[in-house]
């Protein structure tokens, strides 16, 4: 069977091909003779390698035999029929060349050569060499019976395959080969990074067995494959490669050519593999599928994600769009994969018995069967005509089948492949399984989600009211994606009730949106991208109709509800539809109309994916996301502009060039393949195109709005040239009719203006001919009343027009053009040009800054007449001259004119007005103290106080008379800013008076801060009493808890674990307090219960609960006194045994014992709980210390993918501790191995909620 003759040999050396073949052979002769791991060097050139210069091969090796000297042998090889020629010439050359006396000379010839004894002896005479030896035909023959890897594969080489007994790399290339494109082999093993380290590891080791487990067992056999090749080191690589051999049969393991052949690596691919004999002396790698029984040792083959395969795909050639649709629909399995490529082969089960095929059938038309959920298994049990328990059965014997149709994910069933399943079994499907199904996908898509029934702000905590679906998502997606194989390749099955699929798919989708109402449009939500993608024609015509009715319900879509943190509604779904759509030419127009009508009806939300910003993205001139050509993109565009102006505008202005864009992919189908358009690029020139187009519709939306020129102004530079002048030619044909009264056109021209001057020397600046256009509109458009020297003033740093910067290094210069411009001002409107200005500026007090001192001394009366003014602008003006004023006449000057206005009869509120444009400082608060009542508390109402510069004293005045005007938040802001010159006994009073009174002004984020910094002072003060400092805990307890960067209130925290009284009282208030039905003032119903004050108190005792976690017992040392606090736990127990919160107490008891610290040696927790937990010996105890360690891991993030490697790693770490202490707390070792044990059942459901991830997303 397995015979190679000397014959053999040498007809194969006629081959063209032997030449470069031979070194290969020779390489895999010794390499499956000699321990590969003795070889020091090896290289034999094989292949095109051939021809490079040097010896045929070059071996070092520390072990021989007959065929191999010990130490360094070279090698030359020969097919040549003259042999002795070919074998001279390369003895003279190498001889000539390098003679190395210590080196082995080796002929090798795939010829006979008689005379080859005598040639070595003459040659070895000679010196030269060490030895000289040769090998002809007839010794490979003989070398070959001492190598049966090497001899099979020699047989398949010259084309003598046997059908039960294969090389590796034979079995591989072949089913590699069975696809219709040629992929590379790293395919096998990308994403499995962790299945080859341990695959390295076995291979590497002498270990003698090791199992793969996989879908099939020929995806483990590629997979070892692709391991072997993925060896760094060549040696091991190949000595690897050229040992392994793929079995088929079992009793070929007896064949007397292996059992002679100590050394192989054996892979066993047939299916009864019980009572598999591993013999001394021969390694096994066992491929396991399914139907073989669990191996935990084995090495598992995760699914190749979606995108690492999708890439490997497009490397072979595939579009991008064919390869994410092969890779989704596959699985992440290669096997299925071939299938998909290859459609008319049935998977190997299914070849056996086609009865089974029926069995599928169901959990097919579902893709998803979820048996947590009541509705997915009636459903399923009438798909399949029989009991979801029955049918269940079934799919557990499927599940166990190699290259199973079906796997199971914690309680989810679901296919490996709807596209496999469909492509291979749409055939066997029966009229009344169609007419099954339809009737059950309209009782699954036109149930209502329960959470409608309540409202809208509620419907994030809908399972808490008992509101859910009663089908899965996943169920509920599986037939809507169902829907859309059977649409694509229903022609596969002749049994539909309707004349075709695609008639029957319409008349499904059609009864479920027919009629629809608001309701049911959003509880279609999730799989309304599907049912447009199932069938097109029936969701679009429902979509026009719902948005042409007078209801409108389609718009029940927008709806949002909010959860604890965000904001979410159904839309987002619609729109990914009509993205979809707009991919299709068939219907692009419509469904980018679709979308137009819905930005206008759009009632707006807090989520960004709008209407609106879908047609952005279809239109998008350098990323358009659809298919249609440039001329119908522009042509539907014109026609948005007509039908639907205001939307046509605000569209386009979207579409024009920017500095800078961001673009995303819209959604597209997820099973029906268009054409490959989308995979091209925009090239520059229909970009420039696409502008050009875009201007040209624009231009005349603009009209003579100043806020339209302004958006086109805005693009202007990012235009091309050609679109430039036609705007420049628009805007001066048109520039009488505008009218812009706050000139936000020229302020506009200035701003592009000054920036490109100012950057002149930058690439993209535009060169002073491009510029002077837009100056000569700027000049036309310039105010000319007082307005024109608005922008000087408006902000701090403005754009000039003359490019010059207005920052800190010209500042000398902007402050003379400012100056310049009062005096014009001055000079041309007088001094109510001033004040009119100032009533138009953003930043009034940039003007008081520039009017010169005179101008206040000469206009002091109009300054101060004009602090009445209705303007706030015009009296922070006047306001901040009269202070510019004091800042240089001083503070008498300031209270001469205080004084004198004080009887004038000014209103309260001008006169306050006068005081706040002054320094908020001592000398004026006691100026404010001589007026009346009324102006003092309007003061203090408005004013502002920094601490800079002031003495302590005045610092406690005015924090005390912000207080006293209900001002807590400036009070504290202003004490914190002080807070190391204040006496700490003064800031707890503070901090008392600002949390027993109301405040009148609104807080921010930062005063939370500003109060824990002076808490945090009070409670490291030694001056305050123990009981101030509780108080001011209390007070501030809900902040202080909520804050993690504090103390906490660790007062109130010390005196519970302190005094076991306090903890109880504590406790007490957190609970309803025992109502004694002969109380005559319970039983008085017309009182009304103090239900708010019970309820508040409650809530801060709770926080202080929660947030305690200082163990009593604690010694300065931070150690734990085990008596001390068996004896604080004792009076606990003593004070509440005849209470309704004793349970409740030993649940806290438990929880701050699992903030126990470790001892010095690793153990967890320290050696005093653990006596305390023995001692006790209390399951409230225990389960609560339980919880305290889950809740204090927090909150958590994890990969998509990722698992339950995080639980895992925790279970390890409690399982450890759980040993440390088994000798001495066997209670505790309990308790830790407990929550060992939960942190595994967490692991498994994060592996099964990763695994769903990966079915769903790849």
């Amino acid at each position: 069977m397995f015979q190679v003759t000397s014959t053999d040999i040498q007809q194969w050396a006629s081959t063209r091909a032997s030449q470069s073949q031979l070194p290969d052979l020779v390489r895999r002769l010794i390499l499956t003779t000699i321990d590969y791991r003795d070889i020091d060097n090896i290289a034999f050139p094989c292949g095109d390698d051939i021809s490079n210069p040097g010896y045929d091969g070059v071996l070092a090796t520390r072990s021989s035999n007959p065929y191999v000297p010990v130490g360094n042998s070279v090698w030359e090889m020969s097919v040549q029929e003259d042999t002795k020629r070919k074998a001279d010439s390369d003895y003279q050359k190498r001889t000539a060349d390098n003679p190395n006396r210590e080196a082995t000379f080796i002929f090798v010839t795939a010829r006979k050569w008689s005379n080859k004894e005598a040639w070595a002896s003459e040659k070895t005479a000679e010196g030269a060499w060490k030895e000289v030896r040769v090998y002809d035909a007839t010794d490979l023959e003989l070398w070959l019976l001492s190598s049966f890897p090497a001899k099979l594969w020699f047989l398949e080489l010259i084309g003598r395959y046997d059908n039960n007994i294969e090389t590796l790399e034979s079995y591989s290339k072949r089913w590699m080969s069975s696809f219709k494109i040629e992929l590379p082999l790293e395919i096998a093993s990308v994403g499995r990074e962790t299945s080859i380290t341990s695959m390295h590891s076995f291979l590497l080791s002498e270990n003698q067995t090791q199992r793969i487990s996989s879908i099939t067992k020929d995806e483990s056999v590629i997979f070892l494959y692709a391991a072997i090749l993925a060896l760094s080191d060549a040696k091991s690589r190949n000595a690897l490669l050229s040992k392994t051999v793929v079995v088929r049969a079992k009793e070929s393991l007896g064949h007397p050519d292996i059992e002679s052949n100590q050394g192989l690596i054996i892979v066993p691919v047939f299916n009864n593999i019980q009572g598999l004999e591993y013999k001394k002396g021969f390694r096994y790698i066992v491929p396991l599928d399914p139907s073989n029984l669990f191996e935990s040792s084995a090495v598992p083959l995760s699914r190749i994600g979606t995108q690492a395969l999708s890439q490997q795909l497009e490397k072979a050639g595939l579009s991008k769009s064919k390869s994410g649709l092969l890779a989704k629909n596959s699985g992440g399995r290669l096997s299925i994969l071939r299938r998909l490529m290859d459609p008319i082969c049935l998977p190997e089960w299914a070849q056996n018995d086609q009865s089974g095929i029926r069995q599928v059938i169901p959990i097919m038309l579902a893709q998803y069967w979820d048996t947590k959920y009541s509705g997915d298994s009636e459903m399923i049990s009438r798909l399949a005509g029989m009991t979801s328990n029955k049918y269940e059965n079934i799919l557990t014997l499927l599940l166990n089948l190699p290259d199973s149709p079906v796997i199971k994910t914690g309680s989810l069933w679901c296919v490996n492949s709807a596209l496999d399943c469909y492509l291979s079994f749409m055939s066997y499907i029966s009229k009344s399984d169609w007419e099954e199904f339809q009737k059950v996908v309209l009782t699954v898509l036109t149930d209502r989600d329960p959470a409608l029934d309540i409202e809208p702000e509620k419907r994030w905590s809908a399972a808490l009211y008992n509101k859910t679906w009663k089908f899965s998502k996943e169920f509920r997606s599986g037939l809507a994606q169902s829907l859309i194989l059977i649409s694509i390749f229903g022609e596969r099955s002749g049994t539909f009730p309707l004349s075709n699929h695609s008639q029957y798919i319409d008349h499904i989708v059609k009864q479920v949106l027919t009629g629809a109402d608001r309701e049911l449009w959003y509880s279609l939500g999730e799989v309304l991208p599907l049912l447009a993608e199932a069938s097109p024609r029936a969701f679009m015509q429902a979509v026009e109709s719902s948005l042409s009715s007078e209801e409108k319900h389609i718009m029940g879509v927008f709806v949002e509800s909010d959860d604890v943190l965000f904001s979410s509604s159904k839309h987002h779904h619609l729109l990914w539809a009509l993205e979809a759509l707009a991919w299709d030419t068939n219907y692009f127009k419509r469904s980018v109309k679709a979308l137009c009508d819905l930005s206008q009806l759009d009632p707006g939300g807090k989520t960004s994916n709008r209407p609106f910003n879908s047609l952005i993205c279809i239109f998008r001139l350098w990323m358009p996301q659809t298919e249609v050509s440039f001329a119908v993109r522009f042509k539907v565009l014109k026609e948005i502009t007509i039908a639907y102006p205001d939307v046509g505008w605000d569209l386009l202005v979207s579409l024009l060039p920017k500095s800078h864009d961001m673009g995303s992919y819209s959604y597209r189908y997820k099973w029906r393949e268009l054409s490959c358009q989308s995979d091209s690029k925009i090239t520059t020139s229909e970009l420039f195109e696409s502008v050009c187009e875009t201007v040209d519709l624009i231009l005349p939306m603009s009209g003579t709005s100043a806020d339209r020129w302004v958006k086109l102004i805005e693009s202007y530079t990012y235009l091309p040239k050609k679109c430039q002048e036609s705007l420049l030619t628009y805007f001066n044909s048109r520039i009488s009719e505008v009218e812009d009264k706050d000139s936000h056109i020229a302020n506009k021209l200035r701003c592009i203006i000054s920036r490109h001057r100012r950057n002149k020397s930058a690439q993209w600046a535009m060169t002073e001919a491009d510029i002077k256009p837009l100056e000569d509109l700027y000049k036309q458009l310039e105010p000319t009343s007082v307005a024109r020297f608005k922008y000087l003033f408006n902000d701090c740093y403005p754009y000039l027009i003359d490019g010059r910067s207005s920052r800190k290094d010209d500042g000398a210069y902007l402050d003379q053009l400012r100056n310049t411009a009062i005096e014009d001002i001055t000079q041309e409107y007088g001094l109510s040009g001033i004040f009119e200005l100032s009533r138009i500026v953003s930043s009034p007090t940039i003007i008081a800054n520039s009017v010169p001192l005179k101008f206040i001394t000469e206009n002091l009366n109009l300054i101060l007449e004009n602090l009445d003014s209705k303007c706030s602008r015009e009296v922070s003006f006047c306001q901040k001259l009269l202070r510019r004023g004091c800042e240089n006449h001083g503070k008498n000057w300031a209270e001469n004119i205080i004084t004198d206005t004080i009887n004038d009869n000014w209103n309260h509120n001008k006169f306050v007005n006068l005081l706040l444009s002054f320094p908020s400082e001592r000398w004026l608060w006691s100026l404010v103290e001589a007026t009346d009542h009324v102006v003092q508390i309007e003061y203090w109402q408005r004013a502002q106080v920094f601490h800079h510069g002031k003495p302590t004293d005045d610092i406690q005045y005015a924090v005390g008379r912000l207080l006293h005007s209900r001002r807590s938040c400036s009070a504290l802001r202003l004490a914190h800013s002080a807070e190391r010159n204040l006496p700490v006994t003064y800031v707890a009073q503070v901090l008392e008076i600002a949390a027993t009174t109301i405040c009148s002004e609104p807080g921010d984020t930062a005063i939370r801060y500003f109060i824990a910094g002076l808490i945090e002072s009070v409670q490291s003060s030694q001056e305050i009493e123990r009981a101030v400092k509780m108080k001011i805990e209390g007070l501030y307890l809900s902040l202080l808890t909520s804050l993690d960067d504090t103390n906490g209130p660790k007062t109130l925290h010390e005196e519970m674990s302190n005094d076991p009284r306090f903890f109880v009282h504590v406790l007490s208030m957190t609970c309803k307090p025992r109502i004694d039905d002969n109380t005559q003032e319970d039983k008085d119903s017309t009182k009304e219960p103090k239900k708010t004050s019970i309820d508040g108190a409650a809530r801060v005792a709770l926080d202080l609960l929660f947030s305690w976690q200082l163990i009593p017992g604690k010694t300065p040392e931070g150690s734990i006194d085990a008596s001390r606090l068996i004896q604080w736990i004792d009076e606990v127990i003593e004070l509440t045994k005849e209470q309704d919160y004793h349970k409740i107490a030993l649940c806290r008891i438990g929880n701050v014992l699992s903030y126990s610290t470790g001892e010095a040696d690793g153990q967890w927790p320290c050696n005093s709980v653990c006596e305390v937990l023995e001692y006790y010996s209390d399951t409230q105890i225990d389960q609560n210390f339980i919880i305290g360690v889950f809740n204090q891991r927090g909150t958590f993030s994890r990969d998509l993918f990722e698992g339950g490697t995080q639980e895992r790693t925790l279970a390890r770490k409690y399982r450890r501790y759980a040993s440390q202490v088994m000798g001495t707390y066997p209670r505790v070792s309990d308790i830790l191995n407990e929550i060992a044990d939960e942190y595994e059942l967490d692991a498994k459901r994060a592996d099964e909620e990763a695994e769903k991830n990966r079915i769903e997303y790849g």
